[in-house]
């Protein structure tokens, strides 16, 4: 019995582990996207993310991070994808640049990751939004500068896309297909 005992602990504490790996490394929120497709096109996942991650640091953006994340494609035993994640305070872009069958596509998530207890009091049934709203009241300060912040990443992207396509007889983006689909706030 004490084998059995021990197994069973040994599970639950595997399960919470990976559970707070999970909730640590997802987008909670998600405020918007943006993907355009490329017919008969190919470039190079890493020098696109190199090329964007330059354009950002030039910006001289404070308390800016950039890293790799990677997302499974569909769960848990699926194969998983690279995303370039450019990061100031909570409000995060997950960016995306892959071969699909013979073409190309990028995409950009602009999400939030708010912080342990934030997550904590959301998840209370009922109330918990209603909690948050009241302890995390933006002021329009920060509001103005996490758009400023969204507008100046989706730019650097929008630029390397140029600078990747140019010449290459790919046509510019329209105003329409430059646009950022906001979702929520």
């Amino acid at each position: 019995m004490p084998f059995m005992e021990n197994l069973i602990i040994t599970l639950v504490i595997v399960l919470i582990v990976v559970f707070f790996i999970k909730l640590a490394n997802t987008v909670y929120i998600v405020h918007g996207h943006w993907q355009h497709y490329y017919e008969n096109f190919s470039y190079s996942t890493q020098d696109f993310y190199e090329l964007v991650e330059k354009l950002v640091q030039e910006k001289g953006i404070p308390n800016l991070n950039l890293s790799r994340v990677e997302y499974y494609e569909s769960g848990y035993f699926s194969a998983k994808r690279q995303y370039l994640r450019i990061e100031r305070d909570d409000i995060v872009f997950d960016i995306c640049a892959a071969p699909f069958a013979d073409d190309f596509f990028i995409s950009s998530w602009r999400g939030e990751l708010p912080d342990f207890f934030r997550k904590f009091i959301n998840a209370i049934p009922g109330i918990g939004g209603i909690i948050v709203n009241l302890l995390y009241r933006e002021t329009y300060y920060q509001i103005d500068t996490e758009g400023m912040f969204a507008s100046c990443v989706h730019n650097c992207v929008l630029d390397a896309i140029k600078q990747i396509t140019e010449g290459k007889g790919m046509r510019d983006l329209t105003e329409l297909e430059r646009q950022f689909n906001r979702i929520g706030k």
